[in-house]
């Protein structure tokens, strides 16, 4: 899915993984030298100048920063002035964009934005932010209704598709390369066996939210089997078994 060059929306119903899916693009963009990752939390509360803080606080992290003499007043380094926090946002943009990067901006549960909100965005769009806007089928006919130019700028995908036994393998190896804080390179993971994966991916039945439900149990399981027993944490494997065995005060 390329992003750098479009807006995106992500349609799917309830329960079927946009929460881990966003979580994928948030922390392996996050870590791609070419995109700079804001996330927008508690959207249903967020105002247009906390959206305008929320990317200039991620491009801060990045080492881009305001002038602060520019503007009357500053708070926790964002303009106070709703007008100015947009003004300070433009800049930024020129900026990032002229080093050859993206300012990238993940929304999720677009069906609950309120208008003046996506309103914002719009203008954050028109700026340069690249949007990357995740909600149900209902979020996307919301957008279109209250803010119809939006939403035919977003290149839309509707629904995503079930993790494969290899997709699985895939996320368990992304994951361990964010935990440990390196960049994924492609490079296999050995912790969990090729039977476990088999389960996840038949428990799950490959929904990317299951997926992640069911790998964090088998995960949690190992890791108290390795608290009690002592073993060598390289010893450890994660098998379909670990699913089975009875954790109690006596081991």
């Amino acid at each position: 899915m390329a992003v750098a060059g479009q807006h995106i929306g992500l349609v799917s119903p309830y329960g079927t993984g946009k929460t881990a899916f966003r979580e994928i693009v948030r922390r392996d963009l996050g870590k791609h030298e070419d995109f700079i990752v804001a996330y927008l939390d508690n959207p249903r509360e967020t105002t247009p100048r906390k959206l305008y803080a929320t990317l200039i606080g991620a491009a801060a992290e990045a080492g881009y920063e305001i002038d602060t003499d520019e503007y009357d007043q500053i708070r926790n380094g964002v303009p106070w002035v709703t007008e100015e926090a947009k003004a300070a946002v433009h800049s930024l943009v020129d900026e990032i964009r002229a080093a050859g990067k993206t300012l990238l901006l993940v929304v999720d549960e677009i069906e609950v934005l309120p208008a003046e909100l996506l309103s914002t965005l719009q203008v954050a769009g028109d700026m340069g932010v690249r949007l990357f806007l995740m909600g149900t089928p209902e979020g996307k006919r919301r957008v279109a209704e209250l803010r119809g130019t939006l939403g035919s700028r977003l290149r839309y995908y509707e629904g995503i598709q079930p993790f494969s036994p290899e997709d699985i393998a895939e996320y368990i190896g992304r994951s361990m390369a964010y935990f440990r804080d390196e960049a994924y390179e492609g490079q296999e993971q050995t912790l969990f066996t090729d039977a476990a994966i088999a389960d996840v991916h038949e428990h799950s039945e490959g929904v990317p939210r299951e997926v992640r439900i069911e790998c964090r149990e088998l995960f949690i399981r190992a890791a108290f089997v390795w608290y009690r027993t002592g073993q060598d944490v390289e010893r450890i494997k994660i098998t379909p078994e670990l699913r089975h065995r009875r954790f109690g005060m006596e081991y």
